[in-house]
């Protein structure tokens, strides 16, 4: 940056002081406008009287809209299950990946609990059943499901696991990904697939 003699400025505080200077001069020169011009461009200043009571309430009932509030209802559930959920991931049980030990994963009330064997994921729904109905919830024994995944596959039919008929099963849909015990990913890329066909077919009348 150059003053106004076109010197170079290298000090950080003359270059903060030029830009000082530049702004004031630019912000705060005189208004060269003929005042004929301005007339013709923003037309003659007109005297207006103050609005009315009328007026002033008239135009604040056309610029309301209804309000979108979110219901409190549902916060309080995810608050309450985070705190369930908080129960046990300070447990030692779980995996460890990138020296993280995992054991819970949760979206709102889908919840997946994880153990290296059925022990572990005993004691940490267990933990959970408890703490959960502390609070007044109780585990939808219909809809929970169990799942290994081992070279060796053991569990069979339905499990007691905290005093709860668990139904195994060879995938699950967490979310909106299929997981299966063997990992391949086969059957979750045939569903994208069929999701991905069954939305452009959907639209094709547009795309004409």
């Amino acid at each position: 940056m150059k003053d106004k003699d076109g010197e170079i400025l290298t000090r950080d505080e003359d270059v903060m002081k030029r830009w000082e200077q530049y702004f004031q001069e630019l912000l705060n020169r005189p208004d060269t406008v003929n005042p004929i011009y301005e007339e013709m461009y923003y037309g003659p200043e007109l005297e207006l009287a103050p609005p009315t009571r009328v007026e002033t309430n008239k135009a604040t009932k056309s610029e309301k809209r209804p309000k979108t509030r979110m219901h409190p209802i549902p916060l309080l559930f995810n608050l309450v299950m985070e705190k369930v959920a908080r129960s046990i991931t300070a447990r030692p049980e779980g995996v460890t990946y990138n020296n993280l030990k995992i054991n819970c994963l949760g979206s709102a009330d889908d919840i997946d609990i994880i153990g290296v064997n059925l022990r572990e994921v005993e004691n940490l729904t267990t933990q959970f059943k408890t703490t959960a109905y502390q609070v007044g919830l109780e585990i939808n024994e219909g809809k929970t499901k169990i799942m290994e995944v081992a070279r060796t596959l053991q569990l069979q039919g339905n499990v007691d696991l905290a005093d709860i008929k668990i139904e195994t099963v060879e995938s699950f849909k967490y979310l909106v990904t299929n997981m299966s015990q063997n990992a391949v990913m086969a059957e979750e890329v045939t569903a994208k697939i069929g999701a991905s066909n069954r939305c452009y077919f959907s639209l094709t009348d547009l795309f004409k």
